[in-house]
């Protein structure tokens, strides 16, 4: 297909996509202020590695997202002056406002890659102590540290003297084997942070059993800092639950949002006391259409096309036919032909609307279709 043909669909599969996403109630009046910057509403992106990527983080502020986390980046990547990690910090002004996380153990390297990260002009930079990942684990970084309070005091420190500008913040977990979080938190705002946001897992527990959102009450009743609750978010109601139990400032949602950017809209309706909209199946497989048409404008083809598919498998999980669907996709490198063949099976899933459960999961289905080898959702 020509340049021209491709310039064609992208910007018919952004609109539609626009078009597919739920309204947003207006902008709450409720503010949290995070240093000197405004957030307003209750619920933000969480950082998450391979998903908060440029595209992702602009659909989620469309969506109604009060803010957005970059991907997390290494310190030591910036002061080498990384390509690949600064690109994973580029953003557009209409993502804002827009914190940039990174990671890291020595406090001398956070500093001065602090020093940069503000001057690409970000709202807000968090310092990671959350992540349980064995490789980031292994450097001593982030939950490593939560084993180290002292260092971890330092290495925040270190951020907060280099940001002149703008806020810094934390991100920490419950503890590493057994919680710390109360002690970690005022050690937190002792050295300046902004804000905490707390996941209420442990580093040893990764991702796994329930979050303890009673830790993150506990943290919310030991500091005067804003805290910002994360785990186990899936849906509005779990967002109204986290705020009433916990009593923390806002709602970050991180793996909730994964293929559902839409939650967000669903999140500030019932904050708002309305009732959260459905996204049928085929507004969902527009919306995806979207992200792929907007890695389309950022990337080259082949490496846009590859790295959707990830997010295409969150987006149509649980969909009609949608492992078949999927299969057939997966096996396709041309972007023209993954957006027609979108586009199909969007049509083929409008026959389902106004049968989207209220989870995000599918249930039975016996409507034979273009892609059917199963008369089952996929699950």
């Amino acid at each position: 297909m020509n340049p021209e043909a491709l310039d064609y669909q992208l910007d018919s599969a952004i609109v539609t996509g626009l078009a597919a996403l739920p309204a947003v109630p207006p902008a709450a009046s409720r503010v949290v202020r995070i240093g000197s910057v405004p957030i307003y509403g209750h619920a933000v992106l969480a950082p998450m590695s391979g998903v908060c990527e440029q595209p992702f983080r602009w659909i989620c502020r469309r969506a109604g997202a009060s803010a957005v986390y970059t991907e997390f980046v290494s310190s030591d990547g910036l002061v080498r002056n990384n390509r690949l990690t600064e690109r994973m910090l580029a953003f557009s002004e209409d993502e804002r406002p827009v914190a940039a996380q990174l990671f890291g153990s020595d406090p001398s390297v956070v500093f001065d890659a602090v020093q940069k990260i503000e001057n690409m002009g970000v709202d807000i930079i968090d310092v990671n102590f959350g992540c349980p990942v064995r490789k980031v684990v292994k450097r001593d970084a982030g939950s490593a540290l939560l084993k180290n309070p002292e260092l971890l005091g330092r290495v925040l420190r270190a951020a907060v003297d280099a940001a002149r500008r703008v806020p810094v913040t934390a991100k920490i977990r419950s503890g590493w084997q057994s919680v710390n979080a109360r002690e970690i938190a005022t050690i937190v705002e002792a050295n300046g942070a902004a804000a905490v946001a707390v996941h209420g897992r442990t580093q040893a527990m990764g991702y796994s059993g329930k979050a303890d959102w009673g830790v993150i009450r506990a943290v919310k009743e030991t500091v005067t800092i804003p805290v910002i609750g994360n785990g186990d978010v899936f849906s509005s109601d779990a967002a109204v639950q986290m705020l009433n139990q916990t009593g923390c400032d806002l709602v970050m949602v991180a793996r909730g949002a994964q293929g559902a950017p839409w939650l967000f809209a669903q999140i500030n309706a019932a904050f708002a006391g309305e009732l959260p909209p459905n996204v049928e199946w085929a507004q969902r497989v527009q919306i995806a259409a979207m992200h792929l048409a907007l890695l389309l404008r950022q990337r080259t083809e082949l490496i846009a096309v590859r790295s959707f598919r990830k997010h295409l498998g969150f987006y149509t999980r649980g969909a009609p036919d949608s492992a078949t669907f999927r299969r057939e996709v997966f096996r396709c490198d041309s972007a023209s032909e993954v957006l027609a063949r979108m586009n199909e099976y969007a049509e083929f899933l409008a026959q389902f609307d106004g049968s989207v459960p209220k989870s995000r999961w599918g249930h039975t289905c016996n409507t034979q279709g273009p892609f059917t080898t199963s008369t089952e959702y996929d699950t």
